[in-house]
């Protein structure tokens, strides 16, 4: 296999260079790529280094006046730095020589595989094109869709089909929840993703002729919500052209060839946890001792547990043991949702480390103890439920803590947009909603947790996280502040008394220092 390096080029002209030695190109790659030589009907490949170019105007950065009117594109003087071209005369009279260029100038590298398959039209032979910001990455990722080969056999014709992103995605969901590969509430949240993309126009056409624009536009427009929802909007599309590649309905993976598709982070910044206050925290609780409400006793034992809703909602009173003012709860299950969208009682919690057991503080011993006094025998045997015996569901309970927090004066209301208009184009319109909604419980009970001392550790355990990352990256940040505003505390006391034993003893500690010296 022989690997070529060439010159810098542009669109418009190429500047021949010297031909490099195949010693360019790392060693441990080669050596990966004649493994694979056999699985692919390529015979050589070819790296090129070019330039790239974006117009400053694209960039919403001044030029001045002789530059934003420069008509020599060939011998701009970004290129006179790159090729000792003489500079026209121009830009030779730019104002603002250190900031301003017609052209900001960026070198790429393309990795050209050479294929057996020929050019329909030129009957050349065909190359497939993988781009990097350096040679490395280039050709990793040439070496990616090698691999890919290895695994899924040499792309086939594309085959003639109205498979959409849409459908391919459906279909995967479906045959992973019959094969009980995933949950049947993770199938629900699924399906509402594809959903979401397939309000777009892209999405319903034959992937063979959805486009790379086509796509990034789409993730484009999406930045202005979450990172997490980019991220799932992002890797179900990326799924469908990894299933469609493999089953041969399209030639190219997009995300593979060339640029790929790079998925965009999101405009919003992240939000850090959102917890009451201890003041707020007050309000709440004594709010609901003087107002009655159904809800009372599930919010309090958010409150005073840190359980999810949905663990609280699934609850039976074999799961609590309570021996005077101490107690238990074993969290074994889960309110979910089936595939029909149908609320039911998960076997399991949303994780394995979820099905713990939590000691009960003698605060929520008696919240526990109200709820089994009040306890009636239902259908599914769960503390907490309606009076005709069906389940509560979290959209129920979150509905009625907006109201009590905005009756209690906490959390004030505030203008939001939504999208509307379906059929008829996309437009927003305002709505109100409260800032408040119950996983506010949970972070307000970790949150005092860490300010009581509890180690990072024990709260992982008893809020269920699968990992102790996800403690850390949902409260670290607590800890971090607390820290740091003990140092500042402990600081400023010990450079108070050292300072008062000084003022006192000066001239004792004058004299130590000057024997010293």
């Amino acid at each position: 296999m022989m690997g070529y390096l060439f010159a810098f080029s542009f669109s418009f002209m190429i500047i021949p260079q010297k031909r490099k030695k195949q010693q360019d190109i790392p060693l441990n790659f080669l050596k990966e790529v004649m493994k694979l030589k056999t699985l692919i009907e390529g015979k050589d490949y070819s790296v090129h280094e070019y330039i790239t170019k974006n117009k400053r105007s694209e960039t919403n950065k001044v030029m001045c006046p002789i530059c934003s009117s420069c008509n020599h594109k060939e011998f701009c003087s970004n290129r006179k730095k790159l090729f000792k071209m003489k500079e026209c005369e121009d830009c030779s009279q730019c104002i603002d020589k250190e900031h301003c260029d017609k052209f900001y100038i960026y070198k790429k590298y393309k990795v050209e595989l050479l294929t057996n398959g020929r050019n329909s039209t030129t009957k050349d032979f065909s190359r497939l094109q993988f781009n990097g910001n350096t040679k490395d990455e280039a050709l990793n990722k040439m070496l990616e869709y090698i691999k890919d080969v290895s695994i899924h056999g040499k792309p086939q014709k594309a085959k003639e089909t109205d498979a959409t992103i849409v459908s391919i995605c459906e279909e995967y969901e479906n045959k992973r929840v019959k094969n009980k590969e995933i949950k049947p509430n993770t199938y629900g949240r699924n399906m509402q993703t594809i959903k979401s993309i397939g309000n777009n126009k892209f999405a319903n056409i034959p992937i063979q002729n959805v486009t790379v624009n086509q796509i990034k536009q789409y993730l484009e427009s999406e930045r202005v919500k979450s990172n997490s929802s980019i991220d799932k909007y992002y890797r179900k599309i990326k799924n469908a052209y990894s299933i469609a590649y493999a089953k041969g309905i399209i030639q190219n993976n997009l995300f593979l060839i060339g640029d790929g598709i790079k998925k965009p982070e999101s405009f919003k910044e992240e939000k850090k946890v959102d917890a009451f206050t201890r003041k707020e925290e007050y309000i709440l609780t004594e709010y609901i001792k003087t107002h009655e409400s159904k809800y009372n006793l599930i919010l309090l034992v958010a409150l005073y547990t840190g359980m999810r809703i949905g663990e609280i909602l699934a609850l039976q009173p074999s799961d609590i043991h309570i021996s005077g003012n101490i107690g238990s709860i074993e969290v074994k299950r889960t309110l979910t949702k089936d595939i029909h969208n149908k609320v039911v009682i998960g076997e399991i919690t949303k994780t394995k480390n979820g099905l713990r057991t939590i000691d009960l503080t003698p605060l929520a011993v008696p919240i526990i103890q109200k709820a089994l006094a009040q306890y009636k025998e239902n259908k599914y045997d769960v503390l907490f439920c309606q009076s005709n015996g069906k389940f509560y569901t979290d959209g129920q309970v979150n509905s009625a803590f907006k109201i009590i927090c905005k009756n209690a004066g906490l959390r004030v209301v505030t203008l939001k947009h939504k999208k509307v208009g379906k059929n008829k184009g996309i437009h927003y319109v305002n709505y109100k909603s409260s800032d408040s909604h119950t996983h506010m419980l949970r972070h307000t009970f970790a949150t005092r947790c860490i300010e009581s001392g509890i180690a990072i550790e024990v709260l992982q355990k008893i809020l269920g996280h699968a990992d102790i990352t996800t403690t850390i990256n949902t409260y670290g940040y607590i800890y971090s502040y607390l820290r740091q505003k003990e140092l500042n505390q402990k600081y400023t006391k010990y450079m108070q008394d050292t300072n008062a034993i000084l003022e006192e003893n000066f001239e004792r500690f004058e004299e130590e220092y000057l024997n010293l010296k």
